[in-house]
């Protein structure tokens, strides 16, 4: 596993894996960005939610893969359903641990599949409210049984973090 530092979405390939909520709420945070850049990822997402009610399957656990369509830069977007709902003053930690644990399974399956890299922020540990330490110990734990695939763990460079909150 390697870090980087700077905006995830930027890479210039692989997949590029996020969290996101049980409650169909896009563009804070990484989702934010990825809005900015790829539109149809988050109607995709959209999407998904709004199936929910006519059979989709919409639970924790679940991923969405959404292909890119360009030429260069990454080949999709993991949108994790690991998120109970969002932050808030009763739910001050709102990731689930477990359907992460699913939730990056499911992604490095896919991206061994597809022989790419993988490339995620500091899943969970953002808006979503959880411990990176036992967050990390997950994805290890994950990435231990896709050795194939390889993984950039990206932390926004803070120096950027403004421009991203103005998109």
């Amino acid at each position: 596993m390697h870090s980087a530092t700077g905006n995830i979405v930027n890479v210039q390939e692989g997949v590029i894996a996020h969290v996101v909520n049980s409650w169909g709420l896009f563009g804070a945070g990484v989702a934010g960005a990825i809005r900015a850049k790829w539109p149809e990822a988050e109607r995709r997402y959209q999407n998904w939610f709004s199936g929910r009610n006519r059979g989709i399957s919409f639970k924790l656990g679940d991923v969405l893969f959404v292909e890119l369509d360009q030429n260069t830069g990454p080949t999709h977007i993991a949108h994790m359903l690991a998120m109970n709902g969002v932050r808030t003053k009763t739910n001050k930690t709102p990731l689930d641990y477990r359907s992460l644990g699913i939730c990056l399974d499911k992604v490095y399956e896919f991206c061994g599949k597809m022989n790419s890299t993988l490339h995620i922020p500091k899943i969970g540990s953002g808006l979503a409210g959880g411990d990176w330490h036992r967050i990390s110990t997950i994805l290890e734990i994950v990435q231990e049984r896709h050795p194939e695939v390889l993984t950039t763990v990206w932390e926004l460079d803070r120096r950027i973090e403004d421009e991203i909150v103005q998109l």
